[in-house]
């Protein structure tokens, strides 16, 4: 059954959609669709893997047992075919067009970002991946981040944001403890030849050399990890660092911001997308 799509529906109370959601995000890196119901929202994932998708069932089912979940094959569809369906290209502000690999660019007043569209989260569909995406524009056009300077990608996915510093001229690294993340970010940096600029390493933030500092440092990930990671994301920052931290649901927004206040961080801009948020500390 491999290379055939498997959809996994979940129909879901709107009073447990924010909890399910956040669960999704941490479990789903490449994303789901949502159907908004009478008094419910059927969220479906799709597999392209039938033991993955297995687990996940069972996952979900002991996770949110008032949930209704069930698993289907969807007929002569496989994985490939079904993203090329539905992943148009995306803008980003005046600076990026996100594309499928298949497509050219069309747009040559914008930077093209090619994505190969795996099982990796960062597809730029996702509002988180926006935010960030929006969030590097903007501090790059106000001169606040620069060409030659170094960044830190935390949970790369699919690599996109690394990319995009690169496109811009920044040197860094990506870290990610899922294998299959880091190979998709390897093969989305040599189809955007940035080859030179871009180096993606298995792991996390221990990876990295004690005392290195950072330009800039993203984060798109979970609001726990982001809290518990806190002192270590902060003693790679110098006193001109960024910081753009995402995956944070917006009733967890608090809870994060306190935790890099305590620190010593002053108030972030916020930025919004749907449930979603993004701090900006400049």
């Amino acid at each position: 059954m491999e290379n055939k799509l498997l959809a996994i529906n979940i129909i879901c109370p709107k009073t447990l959609a924010e909890s399910v959601q956040g669960f999704l995000f941490e479990h789903v890196k490449w994303g789901w669709e949502e159907t908004e119901l009478n008094h419910e929202i059927n969220f479906t994932v799709y597999f392209a893997n039938t033991v993955r998708a297995n687990e996940f069932t069972a996952l979900i089912k002991s996770k949110f047992p008032p949930l209704k979940v069930n698993l289907q094959q969807e007929e002569n569809q496989d994985w490939t075919e079904s993203w090329k369906q539905f992943f148009t290209p995306i803008k980003i502000l005046d600076q990026f067009i996100i594309l499928p690999s298949w497509k050219k660019n069309n747009h040559p007043d914008l930077i093209p970002i090619f994505i190969e569209p795996k099982m990796a989260f960062g597809t730029g569909h996702h509002a988180t991946t926006t935010l960030c995406l929006e969030a590097i524009v903007t501090i790059f056009d106000q001169g606040k981040i620069k060409s030659g300077q170094n960044f830190l990608d935390l949970g790369t996915g699919s690599g996109i944001l690394g990319i995009a510093c690169a496109r811009l001229g920044l040197t860094g690294i990506g870290l990610d403890i899922d294998q299959v993340a880091i190979d998709n970010a390897q093969e989305n940096i040599i189809q955007n030849k940035v080859e030179q600029k871009f180096k993606c390493i298995p792991g996390s933030i221990q990876q990295t050399n004690r005392g290195e500092k950072f330009d800039l440092i993203l984060a798109n990930i979970l609001a726990r990890p982001l809290i518990n990671l806190a002192p270590q994301i902060l003693s790679h920052l110098h006193t001109d660092s960024k910081l753009i931290l995402s995956g944070i649901l917006i009733e967890q927004e608090q809870e994060v911001v306190n935790a890099y206040k305590k620190l010593g961080l002053p108030e972030p801009q916020l930025r919004h997308k749907s449930e979603w948020s993004c701090l900006i500390w400049e």
